[in-house]
């Protein structure tokens, strides 16, 4: 199922993930279209504990997909020898962006601060997975993220790199 909904600019909002979703619709979100926004449950407000949502972005033969982030801010708190760990598990709410449409495809990038919003990301193709979870625990509030994403040329050399 696909929702579409508009917000004050114009750019439309697609594929939202609810917290009245069953699971499997959130955990297989399908967007074949060459631009839209994505957003975590409930933003600008806080997101709710507890979820995972998935979204597969499909665009245009000969394409690729650059995902930018507007806004990004997910709960951190994850800390060894005062070094930052960005891990996936149980008590880390986290992004993960994969080049393709399957979880063993090549990894992008996995994003959880909530002080830098990642530089824009992009894919080698055509299609891109992008899922969020957020840990268990009630007591983290974050706004989490909105991000567009938008067909462009394949094989043109960008100036902008992915940041790992």
């Amino acid at each position: 199922m696909l929702y579409i909904f508009s917000d004050p600019v114009g750019m439309r909002v697609v594929g939202l993930c609810l917290k009245s979703n069953p699971i499997y619709k959130n955990k297989n979100i399908q967007l074949q279209m060459p631009s839209g926004r994505i957003q975590t449950p409930n933003y600008p407000s806080f997101y709710p504990p507890n979820m995972v949502c998935t979204w597969k972005i499909t665009v245009s033969k000969g394409k690729r997909i650059k995902l930018s982030f507007e806004s990004f801010k997910l709960y951190f708190s994850v800390f060894t020898d005062n070094i930052r760990q960005c891990k996936p598990g149980p008590t880390v709410d986290y992004l993960s962006v994969k080049d393709g449409m399957k979880k063993t495809s090549s990894s992008l990038g996995i994003y959880c601060d909530y002080i830098l919003k990642p530089a824009p990301i992009y894919s080698s193709g055509r299609h891109m997975l992008i899922s969020f979870h957020s840990a268990s625990a009630s007591s983290r509030v974050e706004t989490g993220f909105r991000a567009r994403f938008q067909e462009v040329e394949k094989g043109k050399w960008n100036n902008e790199i992915n940041l790992f």
